[in-house]
This record gives C-alpha cells, structure tokens and sequence, in this order.
C-alpha cells in the first residue's frame, strides 16, 4: 500500500530500510477503497433484479414520497431523459462521427 501511496502523490519510492522496525503497518484509509475496488463479487449477489423499475411518467411526486422516500426503498426510475434532445441526438453512431476515437473509454462492451 505504501508504493501505491506515494506513487498516487508523485513522491519518490521510500526505501525499504525507512521502515525501520515496524513491518506490520495496516491502514484502513488505505486497504478499505483497493478491497473494495478488487473484491469479488459473488454471483448469488446479482443473481436476481431486485431493486424495482418504475416509469416516471405515471409516478407522482407524493406516490413517489410514500412507496419509495419515507421507507428508505431504492428505485430506478426510468423514461425521465426520454423526452431530452440529447436522447435523440447522441447516438453511438452520431458521437462516434463527432468524435472519432478521441473518446477512450470502455463502457457496456463499447469502446
């Protein structure tokens, strides 16, 4: 964790010997973010779809208040961009043309 610190920060490599006697050094700040970011997920996790879809457009602000905020229940709300220009205009297609290959990222299976 250390390398990676000081890499992260752009400080020079320590060396070995600045330990000293302590070679058992744990960080939370640390370890938690790298495990987090590296642990596997076990496939019984997401297995099911189990956080609820709901359309936007037949859900009202009060509904919306008493199914999903007042008990702290998670939801996707879908169709809330549907009517946006940009929904219409930034298609694969049309931003690959804009764009080109300038754009390097790796979404979905699409690069």
């Amino acid at each position: 964790w250390r390398c990676t610190y000081r890499r992260r920060r752009g400080l020079p490599a320590a060396p070995a010997a600045s330990l000293g006697a302590t070679h058992y050094y744990y960080s939370d700040v640390l370890y938690a973010p790298w495990h987090c970011g590296t642990a596997a997920i076990p496939p019984r996790w997401s297995r099911f779809e189990n956080v609820p879809r709901v359309a936007a457009s037949g859900l009202s602000v009060e509904e919306f208040a008493a199914r999903f905020e007042a008990p702290g229940q998670p939801v996707i709300l879908t169709g809330l961009a549907s009517g946006w220009p940009a929904a219409a205009k930034w298609t694969e297609a049309a931003l690959r043309d804009r764009f080109g290959e300038r754009c390097g990222f790796h979404v979905g299976g699409h690069t």
